[in-house]
């Protein structure tokens, strides 16, 4: 693309963004997806540049509560073992710290430095000072909201859940709990 181009491009978004034409549907004319108009619409209303990306996950760097958003709960290490818990004030194994390794995320405990993982009967633990193959996470944008939790477990990802009728972790296959990520300051 010459500078021509990416002048007339600017120039054009710009005439359509003053005449309240934003983005400029002549400019979308040959665009493969179609917008509908109360897609459009929330565009305007929340970004006159861009549209909303929408919630993000969780980011290396950064310390997060993890949450189950229908119990209140959050993932927290109590006496060696995972579980969800209720709020425990400023005192509890409920921080982690999202780190990553070879692109996969992992969630290592501040007070102890364990990370999540799992283990070989699909529950997940906080067991290991290194961010190991077990310890691997990715995250996917639920559509209700929240992020599911994905780990590798031999050649397919699983989903991290909460066991019926407990507070324990397991894996499963099938849909996954979908936590909210709640950035904590260190």
């Amino acid at each position: 693309m010459n500078i021509f181009n990416v002048l007339y491009f600017i120039f054009h978004m710009a005439v359509g963004w003053l005449a309240d034409d934003f983005p400029p549907e002549r400019l979308l004319r040959n665009a493969k997806v179609e917008k509908s108009n109360t897609e459009v619409d929330f565009y305007r209303k929340y970004s006159p540049y861009l549209p909303n990306p929408g919630p993000t996950g969780p980011w290396p760097g950064h310390t997060y509560k993890i949450r189950d958003p229908e119990t209140d709960r959050q993932i927290t290490l109590v006496n060696g073992e995972l579980k969800l818990e209720e709020d425990m004030g400023n005192q509890g194994g409920y921080h982690w710290l999202c780190i990553e390794t070879d692109g996969y995320l992992g969630f290592r405990n501040p007070s102890n430095n364990v990370h999540i993982g799992h283990n070989n009967w699909g529950r997940f633990v906080a067991r290991e000072y290194h961010h190991w193959a077990w310890e691997f996470f990715n995250t996917r944008a639920h559509p209700g909201g929240g992020q599911l939790l994905l780990t590798t477990h031999g050649n397919e990802m699983r989903k991290m859940t909460v066991e019926k009728g407990t507070y324990r972790l397991i894996e499963t296959k099938g849909d996954g709990t979908a936590w909210e990520f709640v950035e904590v300051s260190t």
